[in-house]
């Protein structure tokens, strides 16, 4: 038997954030801008347990490689003054 009211399609969103919850216990949560202003009906699950989030070790952003440096001259500091005249040139 066919229900009387047209059949409506209802499509979910599935949003998973980390948010702190404050001492008077009130969330603010920021949506994204698909989601349309109006009612909606929402469901909210949280741990019982507050999440502890472990820090990541801190990675070089680049890995230098390291090489022998031979110059001519031993007694050379690369000073302004070793590589410039009076004149700065």
């Amino acid at each position: 038997m066919l229900p009387d009211e047209p059949f409506i399609e209802l499509k979910m969103k599935t949003i998973e954030a980390n948010t702190q919850i404050s001492k008077d216990r009130i969330l603010v949560l920021q949506l994204p801008l698909s989601i349309l202003p109006g009612e909606h009906h929402i469901v909210v699950m949280i741990d019982e347990k507050p999440v502890q989030i472990k820090p990541k070790a801190i990675q070089p952003a680049f890995k230098w490689k390291r090489f022998a440096w031979k110059t001519k001259m031993q007694d050379c500091t690369f000073r302004r003054e070793d590589l410039y005249d009076d004149y700065g040139r």
